[in-house]
């Protein structure tokens, strides 16, 4: 399969996604203004959302890694993160107990940062057998799951009138579902996503799915559309990442949902974080 290279597989995306956008004007951003401060959200969050947004809910995302509470404050403070949605399945961690989630709780409040923990409903672990397909957990199933659709309503809402970042554990979010599945439906919904990096800079979500597809090796010629070639790498990396649960180790409640034992905290603890 040739390769291609990153310049020219972002210039085919950016030429797919603009034959593709729909233009909106002023008089669409004044008309959805007027409705907008007739609801409950008001037109004073709506400007709040064209200022941080370009006209979008703008979210980041940020993995825990291995840093210190210091290093990880550090992080949120350089781009104003007023509130930090955890979306790990299991919120501890043995190899960086600074994360657990009473110790990250107190730590954000100290530094004037609001904790929410959301991993029941949007982790990657989930604990609904409805959502494992083929031994494995299926993220499109996940999405319209009835606890993820609420929980992904109730982060958007934040997001118009806070800063939001969603944490989760992995260092590069190509690697995570923040990115494979919350990024992607929260796109899908109208939002603005930039990953924050360990380095502190920033990745915008397009910048990912570059590199996502050039990671995967991914022709683009061969596709039929950007479309096409998105849903090709989100699905291949899912393949990669997605959870594989072991019903019989674990067992399932009496009302079909997975309980989770110490032997998954332990597990989760022990698999450490990837660098």
């Amino acid at each position: 399969m040739p390769l291609i290279r990153s310049h020219e597989l972002r210039g085919y995306m950016e030429a797919s996604q603009l034959r593709h956008r729909k233009q909106v004007t002023l008089r669409d951003i004044k008309a959805e203004s007027r409705q907008m401060s007739r609801g409950v959200m008001g037109s004073r969050n709506f400007t709040t959302a064209l200022r941080r947004g370009h006209g979008r809910p703008l979210l980041f995302t940020i993995g825990h890694s291995n840093h210190s509470i210091w290093q990880f404050v550090r992080l949120l403070s350089q781009h104003a993160i007023e509130v930090v949605c955890d979306v790990r399945s299991v919120p501890y961690s043995k190899a960086n107990p600074q994360f657990h989630r009473e110790e990250l709780g107190f730590s954000l409040r100290k530094h004037g940062i609001q904790y929410l923990f959301l991993g029941a409903a949007l982790g990657a672990r989930t604990r609904d057998p409805n959502c494992i397909v083929d031994g494995r957990v299926s993220f499109s199933e996940v999405a319209k799951s009835e606890p993820f659709t609420r929980a992904i309503a109730q982060v958007q809402t934040l997001a118009v009138s806070r800063r939001v970042a969603l944490m989760c554990a992995e260092k590069d979010h190509l690697d995570c579902h923040r990115t494979i599945l919350l990024s992607r439906c929260l796109v899908a919904n109208g939002c603005s996503v930039q990953h924050i990096l360990d380095t502190g800079d920033l990745e915008s979500h397009d910048d990912t799915l570059v590199r996502l597809v050039a990671q995967l090796n991914l022709t683009p010629s061969l596709f039929g559309s950007r479309k096409e070639l998105l849903i090709a790498a989100y699905r291949r990396q899912e393949e990669r990442i997605a959870w594989e649960p072991e019903a019989p180790k674990y067992g399932l409640a009496a009302s079909g949902v997975a309980e989770f034992s110490m032997e998954l905290l332990q597990e989760v603890g022990n698999q450490g974080v990837t660098q």
